[in-house]
């Protein structure tokens, strides 16, 4: 049996060979669209301005975002299992074809209203096929043990492309202006790139393998059998901490007279890939639980420094937090919750945890939202800081109850044996005796002809 880390690095796991074949072409195109991906999507961090543009609030923006992101949950079981029984190649071509739909219904909205809502959804739900897709194809392109490894390589793309889109955004604002066509230009730019995944996301699956529908249980059953528990609680929280850059921060920043959003993400997605790439054993050396504790821990951190933040050098420190928080915590939260299906609910286990997350952005899109125009931005972060601390500890609670029945297989140290009364002892040592003398007894007279033979020969 196989006790290597799913952080194992390939120089321990793999010949050159083997590490040619998973860092092949085929990964490295997955890599090409899921930075497409995100860039499409950064360029969309604006959508709170564009609310706000169309003559809502903060908490409009924040109702919208929730609305559309609690479709995507709602359909990301059923995508799972669809996903499990016949592949990901028509789900992953479906999701880009809707959301370059999407994308293309904002331009003519001129005002808040019922579109507004269903276009978002679109949104979500196609992101929220692409994502798990993307992760389930290469996911199956690894085995078990570097499947983790392979996620955290590949998310760096993304980290690329949060710095490219919201850098865009703020050069089309900053020479454009805030109007209807500033908006329509980061819409179509979006859809024009969501072309181009389309077009990649066929050629990546043009070759794979029809997959036969097996008969299995009904979804109920594969997420009561295989709940992953507790992670269920961080992944939550995951989405709350992530509301701030998708939804809050072009609003936070434009309050506090800071240039633009672009310099944030910039030091995000830098901090983000040097932790990535450089501590992609820690979680090995240390643990994946214990390195979730740190990833909620750093993200606690990062909301209390936006407290302090109120210029361009000052949003440095946040970002830098957010961006460790979020190189540890993905990566470790959603292997440790997807290795708990096998590997024939992959896609399931993947829309489960994902599908948690995207449910933390709903309550806290709504939730945030209302807080801010409540009582404003600061108590938003101390709440937000206050809730990843809230969850760390129920959280190390809860693995610390369940080590012992983990690790108790393992173990072969004295202590951990029971120790017998003395009558007991003495029955079993004299049981052993017994046993020992009969064992002994058949060599004995084995030797004993051979003995007699040797002493009468001459």
């Amino acid at each position: 049996m196989s006790t290597l880390s799913p952080f194992t690095t390939a120089s321990q796991t793999a010949s050159p060979h083997n590490e040619y074949r998973l860092y092949d072409f085929t990964f490295w195109s997955v890599y090409l669209a899921n930075f497409l991906l995100v860039t499409a999507n950064a360029l969309l961090f604006r959508f709170g301005d564009f609310v706000v543009f169309l003559g809502g609030t903060t908490g409009t923006a924040g109702k919208i975002v929730s609305f559309g992101m609690l479709g995507s949950v709602l359909l990301r079981l059923t995508m799972g299992r669809c996903i499990d029984r016949h592949g990901p190649k028509h789900v992953w071509m479906a999701s880009a074809l809707l959301f370059i739909v999407a994308c293309l219904a904002f331009i003519p909205i001129q005002g808040l209203g019922l579109s507004v809502y269903i276009a978002r959804l679109m949104m979500s739900v196609s992101l929220a096929g692409m994502f798990t897709c993307s992760f389930v194809f290469i996911s199956a392109h690894a085995p078990v043990e570097r499947r983790a490894e392979l996620i955290g390589i590949l998310g760096t793309s993304g980290l690329f492309g949060m710095i490219i889109g919201p850098n865009i955004s703020d050069l089309l604002f900053r020479y454009m202006g805030t109007g209807h066509q500033t908006f329509s230009a980061l819409f179509i730019l979006s859809a024009s790139i969501g072309c181009v995944y389309l077009v990649l996301s066929w050629f990546i699956t043009r070759k794979a393998n029809p997959v036969q529908p097996e008969k299995d249980g009904s979804t109920l059953q594969i997420l009561t059998k295989y709940w992953p528990g507790s992670l269920m609680l961080v992944a939550l929280t995951m989405g709350f901490a992530q509301t701030v850059p998708q939804t809050f921060l072009s609003l936070f920043v434009h309050r506090q007279g800071i240039s633009g959003i672009g310099i944030f993400f910039l030091c995000y997605a830098i901090t983000a890939f040097a932790v990535r790439v450089i501590g992609r054993r820690w979680p090995e050396q240390i643990g994946r639980e214990n390195a979730v504790l740190i990833g909620l821990i750093a993200t606690a951190v990062s909301m209390l420094l936006y407290l302090p933040a109120h210029s361009d050098l000052t949003i440095i420190a946040p970002a830098m937090a957010a961006g460790v928080a979020h190189a540890i915590l993905f990566p470790c939260t959603i292997s440790l919750g997807a290795d708990s299906f096998p590997d024939r609910y992959r896609g399931t286990g993947m829309t489960l945890m994902l599908g948690m997350t995207e449910l933390g952005i709903v309550f806290g899109g709504h939730s945030l939202g209302s807080i801010v125009d409540l009582w404003g931005f600061q108590v938003m972060f101390a709440c937000l800081a206050c809730i990843a601390l809230s969850v760390s500890i129920v959280y190390a609670v809860s693995i610390r109850r369940h080590q012992p029945t983990e690790t108790a297989p393992h173990q072969s140290s004295p202590s951990t044996v029971l120790p017998l009364p003395p009558v007991q002892t003495l029955e079993l040592s004299t049981v052993r005796l017994k046993k020992q003398t009969r064992a002994e007894r058949p060599s004995q007279t084995q030797l004993d002809p051979v003995t007699l033979t040797r002493n009468s020969s001459p």
